[in-house]
């Protein structure tokens, strides 16, 4: 991923060379981090004034990801809405949609059983969303696929043990964590 931030002129010259010889010279101080035998997800970011950057809070990340976001909504084809809709989240109006078959795969287009498949001009009425209501979506979907799914129980199936609490703050919850570790 270092080299698209470098090839697509988001850093500079030389900086993925740096960052990685970085990384290299602090291999046995991340390592020594790991204490126990559990998951963990390390996360980069920048030192800015003695305050911690996450990559969020970093304007060129945030504009890299803002592009290949735009570019995706461009690629999307037939799924991408062509003049102003309303969010069906938020009820902003925005020139670019992508409807919520680009999260959940039961929101599809290509079984002619799901009515808006049987017209293919219906897709971007279905459920329209803009990309910021994409991007908090696609946020709980990642949270629900780390916390709440079983993939060990039956091989080769999944299952989602979904909590009836969601909001914004459900995935710090540990008790309905536990509960469904439990289940």
């Amino acid at each position: 991923m270092l080299i698209d931030y470098e090839e697509s002129g988001y850093f500079t010259s030389g900086s993925v060379e740096t960052i990685m010889n970085c990384l290299e010279n602090q291999v046995n101080h991340i390592t020594e981090l790991f204490t126990e035998n559990a998951p963990y997800i390390i996360v980069f970011g920048i030192d800015d004034g003695g305050d911690f950057l996450y990559p969020g809070d970093i304007p060129v990340f945030v504009d890299y990801f803002k592009a290949k976001f735009d570019t995706r909504n461009r690629n999307a084809g037939s799924n991408k809405s062509k003049g102003t809709k309303r969010c069906s989240m938020c009820g902003k109006e925005t020139d670019s949609t992508v409807n919520l078959n680009e999260i959940f795969s039961f929101a599809t287009f290509d079984k002619k059983s799901f009515l808006p498949a049987l017209d293919e001009n219906a897709h971007s009425k279905v459920f329209p969303i803009c990309k910021d209501c994409f991007a908090v979506l696609s946020s709980g979907r990642e949270t629900l696929d780390r916390e709440f799914l079983d993939q060990k129980t039956l091989l080769g199936t999944k299952i989602w043990c979904i909590p009836e609490i969601i909001g914004p703050d459900f995935a710090e919850n540990q008790n309905i964590i536990n509960q469904f570790q439990n289940f």
